[in-house]
């Protein structure tokens, strides 16, 4: 199941539908590539070392969690409850 346990954001509600298809997903997936290789690639997300970003406290199933793009080659997460940005990324190869 996603953990929606793990969201440490004071206003996740679950958005359950987005819940129920991300739980699907996964489900298919860890079938899809057998257990060996779903409990491998956990044990490798389990030790990787990224940065801390803001995104890390909240869940993508939220009720609030919103992603898009806006001029070409920008792409944000944003939060709406709180009205802030989350994650911003720019892809330059999109840019003409």
């Amino acid at each position: 199941m996603i953990a929606p346990a793990t969201c440490k954001c004071p206003h996740y509600e679950p958005d359950l539908d987005t819940l129920r298809e991300a739980e699907a997903c996964e489900s298919a997936y860890r079938e899809s590539i057998g257990e060996e290789q779903w409990e491998a690639e956990q044990a490798w997300a389990a030790q990787r070392n990224d940065e801390p970003s803001p995104i890390d406290d909240c869940d993508p199933c939220c009720k609030h969690m919103r992603s898009g793009r806006g001029h070409p080659g920008e792409h944000m997460t944003w939060c709406i409850a709180t009205d802030s940005c989350l994650e911003y990324w720019f892809n330059e190869s999109e840019v003409r």
